[in-house]
């Protein structure tokens, strides 16, 4: 075994010790005056890889106009192999392609005549791992971002205004191989399809560029990669059972912190095939066999209904539903606040012998 391979045992070793939950090593470049300059990303555990030709790396303390420090990667080489990119391969493989988590990116796109600025997180370094990948270029007035799977195109508006701005890949569903999400400033612009990655080198959370022809400039702040754990309380159990014999069940994932609207649901035990929806309400309560519903209501009060996003249970008998924070939908739609508690539950359609309907468990989440 070699150095480098024994390195990348280390790291791998050091992760299996680790929570999924926990927080993983970030790059945090501080505040102006905090530190004075800003900090080499291998001071903090980043390995960097680079042809050197050129390239830039510069700490920027701090960037005029933001009171943050950053550090910039300058791409000025127009060749094919002009690169400069950090990697930190600290992940559990499963954590990523079977776990729920976060990967963001704190930046300030300065220049970008073509993609080769990125962010990627990768489960492995063979061919067939599952990763996730966006691009950033700037087109016009506009940074545009683009997915590596399905030709995902998002803009970001307002990312050129010499400010700041959050860049994150989110995936909320456990399932595996399943799409990740893309958010920018904290909402979210669509799907992320993943990759198989095609024997890359640099494996775990990667950021900088690639090895493409043209030239990028990026300032970044911070970047920061967190599991999502499995949030709430289950209540109102069990369920009355449904058609399959048994009662429907409801989980979330993701953060109990409301400027994270980071909240996935989940409904589990389901017949298959058959349609339904969240609800949710600010007040827990009992009414049994609403409407003739075989199930029991356990929401009282301002039930809000998602609606509008009806779902079909699949052969799999579940449904899922990324929860906007900000918009739940009541008339008009309310923000979730800091303090505040919610219980969610979900009402679906059944077959059990003659038609009817059903609801899962509640899910009580309290919010910080």
């Amino acid at each position: 075994m070699n150095k480098h391979q024994s390195l990348r045992l280390a790291f791998v070793i050091g992760v299996l010790c680790t929570p999924i939950g926990a927080q993983v090593p970030v790059y945090d470049a501080g505040v102006a005056g905090d530190p004075a300059v800003a900090p080499d990303p291998q001071t903090q555990g980043w390995q960097l890889w680079t042809d050197g030709s050129g390239i830039n790396l510069t700490p920027v303390s701090p960037d005029p106009g933001t009171g943050l420090n950053v550090w910039e990667i300058a791409d000025n080489g127009p060749a094919q192999d002009s690169y400069a990119k950090y990697n930190l391969d600290t992940l559990s493989f499963d954590a990523i392609a079977n776990g729920t988590w976060e990967y963001v990116a704190t930046m300030r796109v300065t220049a970008g005549s073509s993609p080769v600025l990125f962010i990627e997180i990768n489960t492995g370094f063979t061919f067939g791992d599952t990763g996730y990948r966006v691009r950033f270029q700037i087109v016009g007035n506009t940074l545009r971002v683009l997915g590596l799977h399905a030709g995902e195109v998002y803009d970001c508006p307002g990312a050129l205004d010499g400010q700041h701005h959050t860049f994150a890949i989110r995936k909320t569903n456990p399932a595996p191989y399943s799409d990740a999400e893309f958010f920018y400033d904290g909402v979210s612009l669509g799907p992320l399809g993943e990759f198989a990655a095609i024997g890359t080198w640099t494996y775990g959370l990667v950021w900088g560029t690639l090895e493409w022809a043209g030239t990028a400039r990026a300032r970044f702040h911070k970047v920061e990669f967190r599991g999502l754990d499995p949030i709430g309380t289950a209540h109102c159990l069990p369920a009355v059972p449904n058609s399959t014999g048994s009662g429907a069940t409801i989980s979330a994932y993701g953060h109990t912190n409301v400027s994270h609207n980071a909240v996935r649901l989940e409904a589990d035990s389901l017949p298959p095939n058959q349609f339904g929806y969240f609800l949710a309400s600010s007040t827990s309560g009992f009414i049994p066999n609403p409407g003739g519903s075989q199930g029991n209501l356990c929401l009282t009060g301002q039930v809000a209904r998602f609606n509008r996003d009806v779902q079909s249970s699949g052969p799999a008998g579940r449904f899922t539903l990324p929860v906007d924070l900000s918009a739940i939908p009541l008339t008009p739609p309310v923000a979730v606040q800091p303090g505040e508690t919610w219980n969610f539950q979900g009402w679906y359609r059944d077959q059990n012998p003659t038609s009817t309907s059903n609801f899962t468990e509640a899910l009580r989440i309290a919010f910080q």
